[in-house]
């Protein structure tokens, strides 16, 4: 496959899973709509209709079951094919702060997923790629709803999220949260998801002291609820102990499901904001508290 054939492509469908709407179509912007698949092609006619046999082996092993819709993208509106997909890797991310959800985008075509082997359809081989890695895990949770409200925060703050992502602390954060699920065990699932979040803070003494004090005050005015979330949140990392080096980890599924939970809140807090917090101002969050307030109130 040629770049000329991936720039000659008028629309884009990533195929979806992990995510509901009650919605049939969900506008992003006029170029991008979240789509829900009518139909699902067998694995016949994805092997016989997509020009790589690989891609067609990766959606067929998903199934109708777990992709169960499309992000459509019109290309004339983006230009080559490569910023189309950095486009959409920031989109998907973006749901996946809001939403908090698992889902997965394994592959995009040129065509819609759920017209693939439809007899009018030319017998020219549709244009497919992979796009995401496998997801190894197939035991998800629950498709996560998706609805306007999110589909208009993530157009609001895309721009926010593009250009946070230069920054290799946000990366390293971002890309914790959005390619956790392609690991099969659950310790290294929490040991990818702390790696995120720790890259936020920048903590590299007394970090089980220091951290949780410091998300608690990134999500959480001072007071008796920032001290119950400092305490959940020092839980949480007593565990990530025992699961990076080795002992017992109970309930590890639970585990990852809430630190998934406090990575994405982080990332909503940072993306909302705008910045990255500085050294000097996880400083201010302990040391000058009146100042962050009024800062923040402006």
């Amino acid at each position: 496959m040629t770049s000329k054939d991936l720039n000659s492509a008028s629309l884009w469908h990533f195929a979806i899973g992990g995510l509901e709407t009650e919605r049939d179509v969900l506008e992003m912007a006029a170029a991008i709509r979240l789509q829900r698949l009518t139909a699902f092609p067998t694995q016949e006619q994805l092997t016989a209709n997509l020009n790589s046999p690989f891609v067609a082996g990766i959606v067929g092993h998903y199934g109708q079951d777990r992709i169960t819709h499309q992000l459509v993208v019109e290309a004339k509106n983006f230009g080559d094919f490569e910023y189309i997909c950095d486009a959409v890797r920031a989109i998907l991310a973006g749901l996946r702060v809001r939403t908090q959800s698992e889902l997965f985008c394994p592959a995009v075509c040129n065509q819609p997923w759920d017209q693939i082997g439809n007899t009018s359809q030319s017998n020219t081989p549709c244009i497919a790629a992979r796009f995401e890695p496998h997801v190894y895990s197939l035991d998800l949770g629950e498709p996560s709803p998706i609805d306007v409200d999110d589909m208009v925060w993530v157009k609001n703050n895309l721009s926010k999220v593009l250009e946070l992502n230069k920054q290799t602390r946000f990366n390293i954060a971002l890309d914790a949260l959005c390619s956790y699920l392609h690991t099969e065990r659950d310790r290294m699932k929490a040991a990818q998801l702390w790696v995120g979040i720790e890259a936020i803070f920048e903590v590299q003494f007394e970090i089980s002291y220091r951290l949780p004090i410091l998300a608690a005050l990134m999500l959480q005015p001072r007071g008796p609820g920032c001290k119950v979330l400092r305490d959940q949140i020092k839980k949480l990392y007593n565990d990530r102990s025992k699961a990076i080096h080795g002992q017992e980890f109970k309930n590890a599924k639970e585990h990852v499901h809430e630190v998934r939970k406090l990575l994405a809140r982080l990332l909503t807090k940072i993306i909302e904001d705008g910045r990255l917090p500085s050294k000097e101002d996880l400083d201010d969050l302990v040391l000058m508290p009146t100042q962050v307030a009024e800062k923040d109130g402006k």
